[in-house]
């Protein structure tokens, strides 16, 4: 009988390949589970060519589960992208753990702010008064329905130090004396309800900042206070005081819309509109509606509080 000397070689290609199986299989990227991220947040992951590799989707916990073990995709470098925000992370062989903590940005509604204001604000032409610097400071607070229509309470404070007097007549009491407007004041407080929108849901960023528009509705306080000069010498052209006040309070309330950059590092730069009304009882007159209006840079910072 003549021997087959290629069975052998067959018998030990055969083996060889069983022994070598189990080592491939674990030279290959198995499932790997993501934390850290935002509830519900979708991510994707890609390969070093951009093809997307695995792709899923948080639990109200954060945590995602991505099933790689039958891809068959060697260990190494992949990124993980969320909400337009990507990491580089290393995948080993075998079952994977990777926190994507700090990837998305926390949401704006659920962040503490801290905003300083300077510009300038405008009178009703009831009052003899042009347009004033003013400086005003803001703390919003996290908010509530963060998932809807996210709403965060503020505080502010402003003052005007030194209010803009116009060219004004005399106010003349009753033939007994006359006085003019010499300086002015007026300070405030507002407490209130803003919402802010991230303009990245609809695809306006500015380089590396995120573009955020706010609206604010608030309801505060308002002193105002004239300092009254008496004139040495009667002047022929005067205004007849009546029910004269030369200072008042009385609740303010305003309503406001602005936008700003916010970087990366937690600051912010932007403009903020506001108006005013107030039933103020100051100078000529009784109590009656006073509008305002202002327009101002707006520099702040927010910043996250951890849970102990």
């Amino acid at each position: 009988m003549k021997r087959n000397r290629g069975l052998p070689l067959v018998a030990a290609i055969t083996l060889m390949s069983l022994l070598l199986a189990p080592m491939q299989a674990l030279a290959v990227v198995g499932d790997v589970t993501f934390t850290g991220l935002p509830p519900n947040e979708t991510f994707t992951l890609t390969d070093d060519k951009g093809n997307t590799v695995g792709e899923g989707k948080a639990s109200d916990q954060g945590i995602a589960v991505v099933p790689l073990t039958r891809r068959n995709l060697p260990a190494g470098g992949y990124t993980a992208t969320a909400r337009g925000q990507s990491r580089r992370i290393q995948l080993r062989d075998g079952a994977n753990t990777i926190s994507l903590a700090g990837l998305v940005p926390p949401a704006i509604a659920l962040l503490h702010s801290l905003q300083f204001y300077t510009g300038a604000r405008w009178f009703d032409g009831a009052l003899p008064l042009n347009g004033s610097a003013y400086i005003r400071g803001e703390y919003t607070a996290p908010g509530f329905f963060t998932d809807v229509f996210s709403l965060n309470p503020f505080y502010s404070f402003w003052i005007i130090p030194a209010l803009n007097v116009a060219r004004h007549k005399p106010y003349d009491h009753n033939g007994q004396f006359q006085d003019r407007i010499a300086d002015a004041m007026t300070l405030g407080f507002i407490l209130g309800l803003k919402h802010t929108s991230d303009l990245a849901k609809w695809g306006w960023t500015l380089g590396s900042a995120r573009l955020l528009a706010n609206f604010n509705l608030g309801l505060g306080w308002t002193y105002m206070s004239f300092d009254m000069k008496r004139l040495a010498n009667p002047e022929p052209q005067f205004t007849t005081a009546k029910s004269f006040e030369a200072s008042d309070s009385a609740f303010r309330w305003e309503f406001g819309f602005g936008i700003e950059a916010l970087w990366p590092n937690g600051f912010s730069l932007g403009l903020q509109k506001t108006n005013g009304f107030s039933h103020l009882d100051v100078l000529n007159g009784s109590r009656t509606m006073r509008a305002d209006g202002s327009i101002g840079v707006k520099i702040g910072y927010r910043f996250d509080i951890p849970e102990m």
